[in-house]
């Protein structure tokens, strides 16, 4: 597990990047269809602003084999998740494979990483490679830096923990929080405090104002106060405020958040949206002045591919979506559906955060064609987006066949795929794709604040990695 901008385990931070952001959003009220529609065609191709171009060399990746001319990477084999810092100096990788979070430097001018030395370098469950050895990191998937720098999370399915550091801004360097301050964690044990709704956590995301971290998995979604002034401590929420799933008395109440693997927040900070993969779901929760969260008052409180009880209102291209996103204008939603090979396309109201799917072409775009999507390439298996800060880019990676997909993006004209060899790049450099390097089994992308870059989490264990992308932004 981040998109629109910053994405830090999902979160979304609007940074500007020199895009274009003067676009009003449109609204429409045009209601998705019951039964799919014919095939709609291929998707327009747009502008080629926001093009990557894969730095040279071992800058242009980072995996543990010395293959493809990539840099070496210490302590972690293969990457699922990364995390840029809000000065955009450091990276945060999960790892896994490896139970470890590594630390990356990152150089402004290029976006090329270096791995700090020794064990500032990798924090790991067990000991590794000369990483310092951490507490409730078994199977981490997911990593986020709250907007203040001050502090990481990363959820950790096989732990069923979220572990909490402290970051040191100058040097980057992450140092667990003492004792049970260090992981809440579903079971007893490893000195972590005991927390509610954790069974094999999936994401985490530190909410812009500071004060919540929420932590999505087999539980629905865990809610957490953050104290920065005790060096970003969590405390569960009482009773049923301290987490939202779709049964039972222990949580409040609300559809669509089973089986949550990632959450992202609106840009008013008033709206949760939760991808629910196993359940085909998308939910929309409303979150408090105390950060608890509820179901929304309004209509379309959930989405899904093929609505059972719950409420639930059928879109189409959502069959076990991996990732959320929203543009930082606020005017869009877009879900990454894995086995749909496809990209769900919504419009949101502003005022209730409320989602509806555009008819035909415009609602979805699909790797082969059908139910009245249009079609793009190398979307097979869709595992996560990111949107570029300005919003004028939305960036797919498929973990099936190791691509990178590139689309440009506005309220009013939706998504266009960049031009030729732009619009993708592929490990093999087929389909029509450029080549890239370190993209074998693409799990996660992340954008840096300022725009600059596209980092590309790979899980492979020999070939997986980060791979570093530049964005042209002109």
């Amino acid at each position: 597990m981040l998109a629109g901008s910053l994405v830090a385990g999902g979160l979304v931070l609007l940074l500007a990047d020199g895009d274009d952001d003067r676009r009003t959003a449109m609204r429409s009220r045009a209601a998705t269809t019951a039964a799919p529609p014919p095939p709609a065609g291929r998707l327009r191709v747009g502008p080629a602003v926001g093009r990557l171009v894969q730095l040279p060399g071992r800058a242009g990746c980072i995996i543990d084999e010395a293959v493809a001319g990539c840099a070496r990477s210490r302590g972690f084999r293969g990457a699922n998740d990364v995390a840029v810092a809000p000065d955009g100096r450091f990276i945060y990788v999960a790892s896994t494979r490896s139970d470890a979070v590594a630390v990356l430097a990152r150089k402004k001018r290029r976006g090329a990483l270096r791995q700090l030395r020794g064990e500032r370098g990798c924090t790991s469950d067990r000991a590794s490679e000369g990483c310092a050895l951490g507490r409730g990191l078994s199977g981490p998937s997911s990593v986020a830096v709250s907007l203040d720098g001050r502090n990481v999370y990363v959820a950790a399915s096989g732990s069923q923990a979220v572990a909490v550091f402290s970051r040191n801004p100058r040097s980057g360097a992450l140092r667990q929080l003492f004792g049970s301050s260090g992981c809440v964690s579903h079971a007893r044990g490893e000195g972590c405090t005991t927390g509610r709704a954790l069974p094999r956590p999936r994401d985490v995301l530190v909410s812009a104002d500071g004060a919540n971290v929420y932590v999505g998995g087999n539980g629905g979604v865990a809610v957490f106060s953050r104290n920065a002034s005790q060096g970003g401590a969590l405390t569960q929420l009482a009773g049923r405020a301290g987490c939202v799933f779709e049964r039972g008395d222990a949580c409040t109440i609300v559809p669509g958040v089973a089986d949550a693997v990632d959450l992202v927040e609106s840009p008013s900070g008033r709206q949760l949206y939760v991808a629910s993969a196993d359940a085909d779901r998308l939910g929309v929760v409303e979150r408090g002045d105390d950060g608890s969260l509820a179901k929304p008052t309004q209509p379309a409180r959930c989405l899904a591919e093929a609505p059972r009880a719950g409420g639930c209102e059928a879109v189409r291209a959502l069959r076990h979506p991996r990732a959320v996103v929203v543009s930082p204008d606020g005017a869009n939603v877009y879900a990454a559906s894995q086995e749909g090979d496809a990209v769900a396309v919504f419009r949101r109201d502003e005022a209730s955060g409320a989602l509806r799917q555009p008819a035909g072409a415009a609602g979805c775009i699909i790797q082969a064609g059908g139910g009245g999507c249009a079609e793009a390439r190398a979307l097979d298996g869709v595992a996560d987006l990111a949107i570029s800060p300005g919003g004028r880019n939305l960036y797919a990676v498929s973990s099936k066949i190791n691509t990178v997909s590139l689309f440009s993006r506005s309220a009013r004209r939706g998504l266009r795929r960049l031009p030729g060899s732009r619009g993708c790049f592929i490990r093999g450099g087929v389909l029509g794709c450029s080549l890239g390097r370190g993209l074998t089994q693409a799990d996660g992308i992340t954008i840096s604040p300022d725009g600059r870059n596209a980092y590309v989490a790979s899980e492979h264990p020999e070939l997986g990695g980060i791979a570093a992308f530049r964005r042209i932004r002109d």
